[in-house]
């Protein structure tokens, strides 16, 4: 996602130190990251991932909407090739 300083004042809020929500009907994403890089202030390497758009979904084999997982083994993956 990118962290462009113009979508700092998007999160600015009257009543709290950050707000959660831009308003606008456009950078929905990267208004989360930029909220979640609020409280990143000493982690150097961090990574947001929106999956929310395939993370439930209809199967045969569940009663109601279940988590996909979608998303999961990519990565455990890449985590284990950085760790070699």
């Amino acid at each position: 996602m990118p962290l462009y300083e113009d979508f700092e004042s998007d999160l600015h809020s009257d009543i709290a130190d950050i707000r959660n929500l831009s308003g606008k009907p456009i950078a929905g994403a990267i208004n989360a990251a930029k909220f979640l890089e609020f409280f990143t202030e000493s982690h150097e390497n961090w990574m947001h991932l929106d999956i929310a758009g395939v993370s439930f979904g209809d199967s045969p084999y569940a009663k109601m909407k279940s988590a996909s997982g979608y998303g999961i083994q990519l990565m455990v993956e890449f985590v284990k090739a950085k760790a070699e």
